[in-house]
């Protein structure tokens, strides 16, 4: 939420929120439920919290109070895995992560639509988001990165890399996007700078540079954007014929800058390995 510039009454809405979906997420995981309907169903646990507390005028950011929980259950693994495997050419595996990834992702965004259709909240599908500070920007990555390092089972001993990988691609992206820069290439340099990191401590730590690498880079995830696009497709299905230019153009502007932000991502995390085997290649 505060990444995103939500102001602190809808941080704290969305952390009550986010808190409720990832405690049913658990719960139901446990008991074994299908993994798309414990998706949809944390979705729409938290969405609906976000679209209560907005009814009550809690917060005025409506995307932020339903959108920011969700961002918690984005299958970011898998989607960065998927481009990584299909560039190594394991195309099989790589398809079979992309359509998890969508699959889950489609889910979630079907809660929040609901939510939004319980509540009477409507998510915008254009909507600004504001940098935040450097600083907040640097401190609110960490606590995202470390958040992660715990479900990933990190040691406690090493998470500190993962929260400096987490704070050095945020962070570096937050930079470059406010001097001007695209989102996507600014993805793509936060991606390479938690890359090298986590590629050079695993080395050091003789590690997995997964275990720092995708804890560093998930707060990167557009979820946001992917939610959104759905949303978008479900918008222009009602509406038919009727649907706005707008509302179109943008749902394809949505789409695009997901895709590319996904790529961007798994082309950062995995070139400093390719550039290393090369050095390695040629030493010998």
């Amino acid at each position: 939420s505060r990444l995103f510039g939500g102001d602190w009454p809808t941080f704290f809405v969305a952390l009550a929120a986010g808190a409720a979906g990832t405690w049913l997420r658990q719960e139901a995981g446990r008991r074994g439920w299908n993994v798309f309907f414990v998706a949809f169903l944390a979705a729409l646990v938290s969405g609906a919290i976000g679209g209560v507390a907005v009814l009550m005028k809690w917060s005025d950011m409506p995307a932020l109070c339903l959108v920011a929980p969700g961002m918690i259950i984005v299958p970011g693994v898998p989607l960065v895995n998927c481009v990584q495997d299909m560039i190594k050419n394991h195309m099989a595996i790589g398809i079979s992560r992309l359509g998890f990834g969508v699959l889950i992702t489609l889910a979630i965004a079907v809660g929040l639509f609901s939510a939004t259709a319980i509540t009477g909240v409507r998510i915008p599908v254009a909507e600004s988001s504001h940098l935040p500070p450097l600083a907040e920007d640097a401190l609110f990555s960490a606590l995202a990165a470390l958040g992660y390092l715990f479900l990933f089972n990190v040691p406690i001993r090493l998470a500190w890399v993962g929260v400096l990988c987490g704070v050095a691609s945020h962070t570096t992206r937050t930079f470059f996007l406010q001097h001007g820069l695209d989102i996507v290439s600014g993805s793509l340099i936060g991606a390479l700078a938690a890359g090298f990191l986590a590629h050079g401590f695993a080395r050091y730590f003789r590690a997995p540079a997964s275990a720092f690498a995708f804890p560093g880079v998930v707060a990167m995830i557009p979820g946001a954007y992917a939610f959104r696009a759905v949303i978008g497709y479900f918008e222009i299905i009602s509406a038919g014929s009727a649907a706005s230019p707008a509302l179109v153009a943008e749902t394809l502007a949505l789409s695009a800058t997901c895709l590319l932000m996904v790529l961007a991502i798994a082309i950062g995390v995995a070139a400093p390995l390719g550039l290393m085997k090369v050095r390695k290649a040629g030493a010998g």
